[in-house]
């Protein structure tokens, strides 16, 4: 179980390692990671207003917003997948 969370925080810094060098090779990279993060809050909040009719629903907290904010919509689909499992 250990190996999978270190693993996982791996994957993790390395997907934000990956995002900020192509951020930073465009020519705007705040207003890109801006957009991200909004494209991120609003995918969450898009579940969120679904979730009566798909059963999923994600709570939202400083670790969740994060997440959105952050990872974009992959993160938002991991913890998609992360609620549907766990």
């Amino acid at each position: 179980m250990q190996v999978l969370k270190w693993s996982l925080i791996a994957l993790a810094i390395l997907y934000v390692l990956i995002e900020m060098f192509f951020l930073i090779k465009t020519k705007k990279p705040l207003k890109t990671f801006l957009i991200y993060a909004f494209i991120g809050l609003c995918s969450i909040t898009v579940i969120n207003i679904i979730s009566k009719y798909t059963g999923v629903y994600i709570n939202l907290n400083c670790w969740t917003v994060g997440a959105g904010t952050v990872f974009s919509i992959p993160g938002v689909f991991a913890l998609i997948v992360v609620k549907m499992f766990f």
